[in-house]
């Protein structure tokens, strides 16, 4: 019930915020994509603008003569078709490597 709470309500705002619990943790915590439910049409809209200006960064400094940095595109919500998609992939390719790469 807890980890349905949005991402930012009080509650995870202040579990973010405690040290002890932060000091108990053994390991760095990863991003995680946004919710499905707290991914509206105007999230989407706002997020492919930022995912543009992203680019015309890069543009702009390839265009002055600079090499860009990389970056990223703003993580989208994963869906367990996404999962499975991901899954297939690496089962896949892992066969592949079976395939060409000699036992050891």
């Amino acid at each position: 019930m807890i980890d349905g709470l949005p991402s930012n309500s009080h509650y995870i705002a202040a579990m973010a915020d405690d040290e002890e619990l932060a000091a108990q943790s053994t390991e760095d915590p990863q991003p995680r994509p946004p919710r499905l439910t707290e991914w509206s049409p105007e999230v989407q809209a706002i997020i492919a603008g930022v995912d543009r200006l992203g680019e015309l960064i890069r543009v702009l400094i390839a265009a002055n003569g600079g090499t860009p940095p990389q970056i990223p595109a703003y993580p989208r919500p994963v869906t367990a078709a996404d999962r499975l998609k991901q899954r297939r992939r690496l089962e896949r390719h892992q066969a592949l490597v079976a395939r060409v790469l000699p036992h050891n």
